[in-house]
């Protein structure tokens, strides 16, 4: 077919050959041995200075429009619903009463809104949140609308003003091949103007089922909504500035993980991964690096003096240092990538 054919033949993006040439600079030739590679030509042709740190989320924003390959944006690409909803007040007595007629317009009016996404934005609280619990709020838990309180909801310009949920609803059919999760661990002082960022515990699972989550109709199985968990972006350092590394499982359907740190790549437990990627201190007498609460009792664990300090914060690679992991008391996760489990055989040729 020769439409099939010209398609095929289509020429690619500038921002997906200068991403072939950053895969080109990672591999050895003849003439020189394997190096970390470069991401200049890559930088350049975004339109950004590769000597000024980026924020990794948003870097992600503007990659993928750019690079503009449909069949790696619509791995990522999922949506949810916003809506508006009347509350119904139903009294069981005159609920009997109600004929077929009187019932249809008794359904709520409501206002929805499908919102696409790459990723989904999780914010992250002080002190001790996680993933799950965090998703549920967000697409479970509206936020209700009172007249009584000034704060209801008008579902057109000349009625009036009545009760109303107001949230956002996950969807099972919006949900995406890839799940991005972008954990938002920076805030902002109203008061002193500041913005700094939140290094607490966010724990987050190996498996997440998001099947008590997203809503799904009868045609689609529950079981799509299981997501396994692929690779993870440390930010290292505070409010901007700091240092990026990352913790991949390359082949989901094993549990071997590594440590990408610039060039250098090693070999990692999973509960290394966590007791680095949670943030907070680590209790290393439970499983997996769970949060601790703050507290050491053990003082030959304190730190003392300023190079320990500073040496507790740098890339020591030496394992969990003073109950923190690997990148110190400032390194956690701030973007999580899941795999849908249904989808593998397909992602991974099986």
């Amino acid at each position: 077919n020769k439409t099939e054919t010209r398609n095929e033949l289509r020429s690619i993006s500038p921002a997906l050959r200068a991403l072939q040439h950053t895969f080109n600079s990672l591999s050895p030739s003849s003439s020189r041995s394997a190096s970390s590679g470069t991401t200049h030509t890559l930088c350049r042709t975004l339109g950004i200075n590769p000597f000024i740190q980026q924020d990794g989320q948003e870097f992600w924003k503007l990659f993928i429009p750019e690079v503009d390959y449909s069949k790696m944006s619509d791995l990522y690409s999922g949506y949810f619903e916003d809506y508006v909803r009347e509350i119904i007040a139903i009294d069981s007595e005159e609920e009997e009463k109600k004929d077929d007629s009187h019932s249809e317009n008794s359904t709520p009016r409501e206002r929805v809104r499908v919102e696409p996404f790459l990723d989904l934005s999780i914010p992250v609280s002080e002190g001790v949140g996680s993933v799950e619990s965090t998703l549920r709020d967000m697409f479970t838990k509206p936020e209700i609308l009172k007249v009584s309180e000034g704060n209801g909801w008008r579902p057109s310009k000349d009625s009036d003003k009545v009760d109303a949920y107001k949230g956002s609803s996950l969807k099972m059919d919006g949900l995406p091949s890839l799940l991005q999760l972008h954990l938002k661990r920076f805030k902002y002082d109203w008061e002193t103007g500041e913005t700094s960022k939140i290094n607490d515990c966010c724990t987050f699972p190996l498996e997440l089922d998001l099947s008590d989550i997203a809503e799904a109709d009868d045609r689609i199985n529950t079981s799509d909504a299981i997501y396994d968990l692929q690779s993870i972006v440390i930010h290292q350092g505070e409010y901007g500035a700091g240092h990026y590394y990352s913790y991949i499982r390359p082949d989901i359907r094993t549990n071997d993980w590594f440590r990408f740190d610039d060039q250098i790549v090693t070999p990692v437990d999973y509960s290394e991964v966590v007791s680095d990627a949670y943030g907070g201190r680590v209790r290393r007498r439970e499983a997996q690096g769970s949060c601790g609460s703050g507290s050491n009792t053990n003082g030959r664990k304190r730190q003392r003096g300023i190079l320990r300090r500073i040496f507790s914060i740098g890339r020591s690679g030496s394992g969990s240092v003073g109950g923190f992991g690997y990148g110190g008391r400032s390194s956690s996760a701030y973007m999580l990538q899941y795999v849908r489990r249904s989808e593998i055989p397909r992602l991974y040729l099986e």
